[in-house]
């Protein structure tokens, strides 16, 4: 073989290893805060009352009841946030289940299920579930395959762009501007697990906003001509 040929064959080969170590490194990157996520919940599901009031005993009484209240309403938003993503589970998941099956694919209940789960994990969910799908319609033919990539490309296009901003703006009371810039900015900044965590950020961050800076400015001034109280 010609040097020029070994050497086209070999940074060809090196690239698709690196492809293949960059798609293995995402997976596991996004396997890594789905676990990471799911202890922190646990945590403060078991702990997170007494660390909650722990770090309100740092503030004043009045600072600590009006933050109290604030850390309240915000709790209810993260709350509706998760009714939210299982919403979009469960679309993700009954979609799939009546394609895969209309395509016949193998599994296609498991299938439809893996997608529905995996659909929490912003980016490197949906990568896994239709390089899965895709893998087992390869086994019978290109042509579902086909269809797999073609219901995946045309979901995902549908979510980002329509369902996702609405379910947000419905449950978490978010303009959808926001969800699509907060979910930028997390994935921007922190990955996967950022972008797992933007939105309910955003609700935390909607609610301070709105007790500290909205409300403050909404405050009367009043007049210097006006006869002070006794």
């Amino acid at each position: 073989m010609p040097a020029n040929g070994l050497l086209i064959c070999r940074k060809t080969y090196g690239e698709l290893i690196g492809g293949v170590f960059g798609l293995f490194k995402g997976v596991a990157g996004g396997v890594f805060g789905l676990f990471s996520w799911i202890i922190i919940t646990t945590y403060f599901i078991l702990d997170g009352e007494r660390a909650f009031y722990w770090a309100l005993s740092m503030f004043s009484r009045p600072q600590r009841d009006r933050l109290e209240s604030t850390m309240v309403r915000a709790e209810k938003r993260m709350r509706h946030w998760l009714v939210g993503q299982a919403i979009l589970m469960v679309t993700l998941g009954s979609l799939s289940f009546m394609v895969f099956g209309a395509l016949q694919l193998k599994y296609f209940y498991a299938l439809a299920v893996f997608a529905g789960l995996a659909n929490i994990v912003p980016i490197i969910g949906p990568i896994a579930a239709v390089t899965v799908a895709s893998l087992v319609a390869l086994v019978d033919s290109p042509g579902k395959m086909l269809g797999v990539l073609i219901f995946f490309a045309i979901y995902q296009q549908f979510e980002t762009a329509f369902l996702t901003p609405r379910v947000m703006k419905t449950t978490v009371d978010l303009p959808p501007l926001a969800v699509i810039i907060s979910l930028s900015l997390g994935g921007a900044m922190a990955g996967v697990l950022g972008a797992l965590v933007a939105v309910p950020t955003a609700a935390l961050c909607a609610v301070i906003i709105d007790e500290y800076l909205v409300k403050r400015d909404a405050r009367p001034v009043p007049s210097p001509s006006a006869p002070a109280s006794p």
